[in-house]
Order: C-alpha cells, then structure tokens, then sequence
C-alpha cells in the first residue's frame, strides 16, 4: 500500500487505482492491476492471457499497448500492439526486452484485459464527465460512446476514434426503455461515487472524466479517470459543452475548445461561440 498526500492532484493511474480500491462500491469495477516488473507481467498473463500496459502518467491513449498470451503451433507466444505496429514473439525474455524500449524511462501499469463490447466490429468504451456545479454537488454533466477506429487498441479521439450519443447506442444493447434508464442511471452514479472518493484524497478536486468499459455482460470496468478530462469529446453536443464551461468557469478551469482533429471541423462553428 502507498501513502497519498492529501490535499494534491492525483495524476498517477497507479494512485487513483489505489484509491479506488479503497471504497468497497467500487472495488468490483476496477480491473486487477499492477505496477509493471518483469515478474508481475508474467503473473498477469498467466491469468488473464490478455493486459493493458499504460504508462502511469498521461493521456490520449499515448503509450498504450496490449499484451496477449497465445497458443501458436508455430511456437509465437506473445503478441505485442501498440497504437501503430503489432510484435510476436517466441518468448516472454523477448517480449519483454521490446517493450522495455517503447517504454523508454517511463513508468508503467498493468491492467487486466477487458472484452470490451463492439459495435460493427468496433472497440467502444463510455466517457462520462462529472463537475461540481454551480451549488458545489458533483454532478453528471456528459456522457458519450467512444467507437474506435478499425483494428486500433483505443477509442480516443486524439487516435481516431468518434463519438456518438451513448442513450441511441443503449438501443442496441436493451430493447427496453426502463432498463436503459436505469442502466445509465448506474453508471452515473457509480461515476458519481467515483469522483466523492477522489476528493477525499483530494479536496481541491472539480471535474473528472471517468473512461468505462463494458464487457459482453454488460459489466462495467473503469479503464481510467481523467482529472483534466478535455470537453472537446462533447463537440456534437453544443448544450452539453456549454454546461462544462459554464461550471468550469465557476471553479477558475479554462478550456481549450480549438477543433484539433479532422471529425471535429463539422462542429467547429459550435465550438467557436463557446467562450
């Protein structure tokens, strides 16, 4: 067990693993996790035939890679994925030594592997974005399904990935209109209990951006919450965004809105009027 700081932003994926841990309601959404030595990625495969490496500290889904553990009649053991190339490799000492190399000097966890749902064929997670607003009560301000590109490990838009309002894409997973309701009902409230346990560690705390992943169970993990979440993942949503800078603005946040990706010029008129 580490020993946090009170009173300092959490940066460290590993220290907001830690502090999650520590509240019984969300224990059983937090994937196992580990920080990265050569001996614990062995573990983890061992257990999960598939890990996520992630570098402690970041965002954009930079750095990311995936490790599966195969059984390969030609004698190919590992795969390795990156957001760009894909490795195989004979054994665990070569694995290892390559991505020693991508890591660099880096800081690493590992993260037990999630199925994530897919749509046509598509990596698709949840971003949903939680504020204190304007009465100092957290509340859900956004959400939205983020569909990653063909073959890629990420859904984030900085790697191609789009958006699309996740309450149309619960049509595809529950026929019933309650039973979407109170899914989503869920999920914002384990989002919600996920940014009161934060700021206990800590209290200067305003907004968070919980990544949620689900399983073919429909069982949600939280992948990673981000304490600078970027609003621009709300850019089909002008009301939306409007709200996230109108609360960040109460609490001294200052947004970038600047279109920075192909996709999001459609919205960049919408994006502009925002100030």
């Amino acid at each position: 067990m580490i020993t946090i700081s009170i009173d300092r932003v959490i940066a460290s994926k590993w220290e907001k693993t830690v502090v999650l841990l520590q509240n019984r309601t969300l224990r059983k959404f937090v994937p196992e996790t580990e920080r990265l030595n050569s001996q614990k990625l062995q573990r983890m495969l061992k257990r999960h035939k598939m890990v996520y490496v992630k570098p402690v500290k970041g965002g954009g889904g930079v750095g990311v890679m995936k490790i599966n553990k195969l059984s390969n009649r030609n004698g190919i053991r590992f795969k390795l994925q990156n957001t760009t190339s894909v490795k195989r490799f004979k054994t665990f000492g070569g694995l290892y030594k390559s991505l020693q190399k991508q890591m660099k000097s880096r800081d690493y966890i590992i993260q037990k592997g999630i199925s994530l749902l897919k749509y046509q064929n598509k990596l698709m997670d949840l971003r949903i974005m939680v504020q204190e607003n304007l009465k100092n009560q957290w509340e859900v301000t956004g959400s939205a399904a983020r569909i990653g590109p063909t073959k890629k490990i990420v859904t984030n838009v900085s790697s191609g990935g789009i958006t699309v309002d996740f309450k149309k894409m619960l049509n595809h997973f529950y026929e019933d209109k309650t039973e979407q309701d109170q899914f989503l009902d869920s999920l914002h409230q384990m989002s919600l209990e996920i940014a009161k346990q934060l700021q206990k560690y800590n209290p200067n705390l305003k907004e968070i951006g919980v990544d949620i992943g689900l399983d073919d169970q429909m069982h949600p993990w939280i992948l990673e919450v981000n304490t600078k979440p970027d609003p621009r993942i709300f850019f089909r949503d002008k009301s939306t965004i409007e709200k996230v800078v109108r609360y960040g603005r109460a609490y001294g946040r200052k947004y970038d809105l600047t279109p920075k990706f192909k996709h999001e010029k459609k919205y960049a008129n919408k994006l502009g009027e925002i100030t």
